[in-house]
């Protein structure tokens, strides 16, 4: 299996343009880049990665039919072979959520690509509990997993609920590489010896989606290092300066994985 590693845009400071940022990128060793489209032009997009030899997951946010329509049109526009879908709300019913995954399934047959939405707080798979209910209802729901949010939703490291997550492991395509804590959804620095079995609860179950998706004959695991800007990141009081250097913070997580999987 070919492991993948993407360079998040989001809270990424260095570079001036659209193409700084994917050049600097594409230097620090990285296969593609993953970006909100509602950010950026599609056609530009297309064409600067097309430029640097850089794949593209797109991130889209929709919550209703409509726009997750104009998302992955965006998407597909801009050259995307994923996407990463912030889908709807964490209030609304099972009814109401149901319905926008099955406009989102349909369309992603109808358009050939594939769709991961996210185990994110404030959308619908906010929660261990909520998620698997809807992947009990759609056995073609994929997943980004991002099991950070559900530390800070479930106040722990989800040690009482093994079937819950994986559940979410079975399912998941791409992975956010951020470690979170009871309290939070980003540690400041994973390096950090008072974070160590934090990082080691998230390695555990990246090892274990790694295993999983070995096992079922996937070609290609797609991993962003997602550790965000403040507020994500802790910062200083009275001045907001950040405690840890993002850059160099998701560079190292890269770098672990790489390191513990022997990745060349």
């Amino acid at each position: 299996m070919q492991i993948l590693f993407f360079k998040a845009l989001w809270g990424m400071s260095e570079g001036a343009t659209l193409r700084d940022k994917l050049r600097l990128a594409k230097e620090a060793g990285f296969d593609g880049i993953e970006a909100a489209i509602e950010s950026w032009n599609p056609a530009e997009m297309k064409a600067l990665c097309g430029e640097f030899s850089l794949r593209f997951i797109a991130q889209i946010f929709p919550e209703s039919a409509e726009a997750m329509a104009e998302g992955i049109a965006q998407s597909l526009a801009a050259g995307a072979d994923k996407i990463v879908s912030h889908t709807g709300r964490d209030k609304w019913s099972f009814e109401r959520g149901g319905d926008l995954f099955r406009t989102a399934l349909k369309l992603e047959k109808e358009h050939g690509i594939p769709i991961a939405h996210e185990t994110h707080r404030r959308r619908m798979l906010y929660a261990p509990w909520a998620t698997a209910r809807y992947l009990e209802e759609f056995p073609d729901l994929r997943l980004t997993l991002d099991l950070s949010h559900w530390c800070v939703v479930c106040e722990s490291l989800l040690a009482d609920m093994p079937e819950l997550v994986d559940a979410a492991l079975d399912r998941a395509i791409h992975l956010h590489a951020r470690v979170g804590y009871e309290e939070g959804p980003q540690v400041p620095d994973p390096s950090a010896s008072e974070y160590r079995r934090h990082l080691e609860a998230h390695e555990h179950w990246w090892d274990t989606l790694k295993q999983k998706r070995e096992a079922d004959g996937t070609a290609v695991l797609t991993i962003t290092p997602e550790f965000g800007p403040p507020n994500y990141l802790h910062t200083l009081p009275h001045t907001n300066q950040p405690v840890a250097d993002l850059w160099k913070v998701n560079l190292w997580m890269r770098d672990r994985l790489k390191d513990r999987w022997r990745l060349a």
